[in-house]
């Protein structure tokens, strides 16, 4: 096994280690190591083919991950799951806002190949838990029972585990599917956008349309097409009227209401921010430049 790390951590930080002989018997998901770091600017760690996988849950600061060939930003929120045998390293991220707070633990590989597999069926990516994942109660959970000499506590332990990773897999299709419904809602948003630019419609019919409140709809539009849905409109509206500019000698009032607009003063302003010329200008550059119809 490769390791390479620097253990700048703070001495609130807690790091324990199973003293299981290694050919001894082992429950299920067995946690080899376990550990709340405080870990400041100078801590890193690199590693590669230790027959573990490691479960990493941001709490405070960033940090960093480079894994699979990407590097992955680790924000307060996120779970980092991933091959221990495959070479990987995560650090303190150089913008880090104070120390970068995690929850850490080693699981043997063993039966974790199923739910890496399952989880990550298309790529490794990272995972933001739900609520109902618990993550901070069952890793201090984890950790007050680590040194436990009860028989059973290994056993206890490997369920809390067990019981993790199938709420994250639970959370990952959730989060599939609602994201499938959400790629319809905006596909349909779009449509609606396409065939009625030319009608007076606003924001508020978009969000009837597809049966959302107003500030929904605009945080679920900004999300996934990165524009406001007033914004697509316009942007669509404009792009209609450079086509009719170009495509046929309608005076430039008329184009405005065709393309949605009630009023001309306000149909060359917003072509001129969008186009950086007035309609008149646009269609005489592009004529100069592409000869008469």
């Amino acid at each position: 096994m490769y390791l390479d790390y620097r253990l700048g951590i703070g001495k609130e930080s807690v790091w324990l280690i199973s003293h299981l002989q290694a050919n001894a018997k082992k429950p299920p998901f067995f946690v080899g190591e376990i550990g709340k770091f405080w870990a400041k600017k100078e801590y890193y760690t690199r590693r590669e083919d230790k027959k573990m996988y490691l479960l990493l849950y941001t709490l405070a600061g960033e940090g960093t991950l480079s894994y699979e060939g990407s590097t992955w930003a680790l924000s307060r929120g996120t779970v980092a799951f991933i091959d221990c045998r495959p070479y990987h390293a995560y650090n303190t991220a150089v913008q880090s806002e104070g120390n970068w707070v995690f929850y850490w633990m080693h699981i043997d590989c063993q039966n974790c190949d199923y739910y890496y597999e399952s989880l990550f069926p298309g790529g490794f990516s990272l995972l933001i838990p739900g609520v109902d994942c618990e993550m901070e109660e069952v890793f201090e959970t984890l950790i007050n029972s680590y040194d436990d000499l009860h028989p059973n506590a290994l056993c206890f332990m490997s369920n809390y585990v067990s019981g993790l990773l199938t709420r994250l897999l639970a959370r990952r299709d959730w989060q599939k599917v609602r994201d499938i419904e959400h790629r319809d809602i905006i596909d349909a948003a779009v449509a609606y956008i396409k065939a009625y630019f030319h009608r007076p419609i606003d924001v508020e019919n978009m969000a009837q349309q597809v049966g959302l409140s107003k500030y929904y709809f605009i945080k679920l539009f900004r999300e996934r097409l990165h524009i406001t849905p007033y914004q697509y409109l316009l942007v669509h509206r404009i792009n209609e009227a450079k086509k009719m500019l170009i495509s046929t000698e309608r005076k430039i009032l008329e184009i405005a209401f065709a393309v949605g607009f009630s009023d001309g003063g306000h149909f060359s302003r917003t072509f001129r921010r969008f186009t950086g010329a007035a309609p008149c200008e646009y269609r005489r550059q592009w004529r100069d430049q592409n000869g008469e119809l």
